[in-house]
């Protein structure tokens, strides 16, 4: 454990060249700008609700921990849900988790709820601890407004805490009351966190915000209403795999072609356990590559998805991913050729399927390779999409939804067939010639097509080459195919770059 917090937040994940990239971007707001990583996990963040009626203030608290706090998952652990009024005016709850689909519940016991919410605050803070380790990340009640991800903790034992806190295990993160603040000259993107008292709340209400006589009203109707604005596609990879186990050659050789022909500054790799054996090693030993522990996605907006389904657990965060840092997701199996010149994406860039197996749509939209701005309002219809997963189609929402956003909204998603080329059974296959969704026509039977300069990345959907199996098979090939080339040239590349 760092004997600092500040040592292990990674601001723009701790790469120097990184923050200074962040720095130069225009128009933007430092604090907007941040990336943070706790501990190498991305944030999870653990609401405990008391009961009562769900107000405007609670609804602040939990969108502040998106917006601001860049929460990956909000876990709200209750007894009882939040009351509803006779007149139907406390939907916030309801407005809450139909815009986040990685808003999850967690039902307690009445014992539970007696432990954190009725206990004396000493034995409540270490009952909290005991109760929220099982799930990770920070904890907190929902009186809290978020105003920064610069967290500076301290030692628990040494707070007098009710519950104007964020906390983290044993470390605690005290809150500014509301009550305490001089409201006009206080800037408030210099604090942490608010504690918005029981007095404030009972008459706050959206109008309160409309009049913008303070600082803290100018704040909350920021995070209320104001929409985060694109910004430049910033130089890095991500990259989702679950289950964890030995990083196998072809594998590597995927990685390794984000590094070394994208030349990107940093590869995210997300998953719920950490990869091991020589290649992974190898790839650590760059400088440039990071472990991102993330959950399986289990749920979205309440609906189950079965653990087999991990395709449609990457489509989900992989939306997550790319909307709240942007950069260049690409599938496992696919490899870079050619470097992407990341400046001249609009918004977001990817390329049409090549197979025609989803009759009577015109096109699907393989987003196994996507290049995407920060906050691209594309992936907000992404997340709205994810409402309704249909189960019966693995592909649905990750290759027709996006089809379907385009024909609504062209201007969202830009389709560059030269992006990448989908091989299939040996045969690959572009969508840039006439006919492409004819089985027949491929690369082998495609005049002038140049595999070193027409495609920037190659995505081998099935099956994995026989010459990727290890370093030994595709260097004593004597096939001239072309995985053979690519693959030796990816290679190469890690041994002179």
């Amino acid at each position: 454990m760092f004997a600092d917090f500040t040592q292990y937040l990674l601001y723009n994940y701790n790469l120097g060249k990184y923050i200074n990239y962040y720095a130069d971007l225009k128009n933007t707001s430092q604090s907007s700008d941040r990336v943070a990583i706790y501990e190498n996990k991305l944030y999870t963040y653990n609401v405990i609700w008391c009961g009562g009626v769900f107000t405007f203030l609670n609804y602040l608290c939990i969108k502040s921990l998106f917006v601001n706090g860049l929460a990956t998952t909000v876990i709200f652990h209750y007894h009882l849900k939040p009351q509803m009024d006779k007149e139907m005016y406390y939907t916030w709850f309801n407005e809450i988790q139909s815009s986040y689909h990685n808003f999850v519940l967690e039902k307690f016991n009445v014992s539970i709820h007696y432990k954190l919410c009725t206990a004396f605050s000493d034995a409540k803070h270490w009952q909290l601890k005991k109760y929220t380790s099982n799930y990770g990340g920070f904890y907190l009640y929902p009186r809290i407004i978020i105003s920064s991800n610069k967290i500076n903790f301290e030692n628990g034992s040494n707070l007098k805490l009710d519950e104007n806190f964020l906390a983290y295990s044993d470390k605690f993160q005290k809150c500014v009351d509301s009550s305490n603040l001089n409201l006009v000259k206080q800037k408030l993107d210099t604090l942490i966190c608010l504690h918005l008292n029981p007095d404030y709340e009972k008459k706050f209400f959206p109008k309160t915000l409309w009049n913008n006589e303070n600082n803290l009203e100018k704040f909350l109707n920021n995070l209320m209403y104001k929409k985060n604005a694109m910004q430049n596609v910033p130089n890095i990879g991500h990259m989702v795999w679950f289950g964890g186990g030995e990083l196998r050659f072809e594998m590597y050789l995927s990685a390794a072609s984000f590094l070394f022909v994208q030349k990107i500054d940093s590869l995210f790799i997300h998953g719920d356990i950490e990869f091991e054996g020589f290649y992974w090693k190898k790839l650590k030993n760059t400088g440039k590559v990071y472990f991102i522990l993330t959950n399986q996605t289990r749920w979205v907006h309440e609906q189950e998805i079965p653990s087999n389904y991990k395709a449609l657990m990457s489509d989900i965060i992989r939306a997550d991913i790319l909307y709240t840092f942007g950069g260049i997701y690409i599938d496992f199996d696919a490899y870079f050729n050619k470097k992407i010149d990341i400046n001249i994406v609009k918004n977001v860039m990817a390329s049409y399927d090549w197979v025609n197996w989803s009759h009577p749509f015109p096109n699907i939209i393989n987003l196994g390779v996507v290049v995407s701005k920060r906050f691209a309002p594309f992936w907000i219809h992404m997340k709205k999409s994810f409402k309704k997963i249909w189960l019966k189609s693995l592909g649905y929402n990750g290759l027709n939804v996006p089809y379907k956003i385009l024909e609504h909204e062209p201007n969202l998603i830009e389709i560059n067939p030269h992006l990448s080329v989908i091989c299939y059974y040996r045969k690959c296959h572009p969508t840039w010639i006439k006919n492409y969704q004819d089985e027949s026509i491929n690369h082998l039977n495609i005049q002038d097509f140049n595999w070193k300069t027409d495609t920037h990345v190659y995505h081998i959907t099935y099956p994995t080459p026989d010459v990727f199996l290890s370093e030994k098979v595709l260097f004593e090939s004597h096939n001239d195919h072309l995985f053979v080339m690519l693959g030796r040239k990816i290679f190469k590349l890690t041994v002179y770059d």
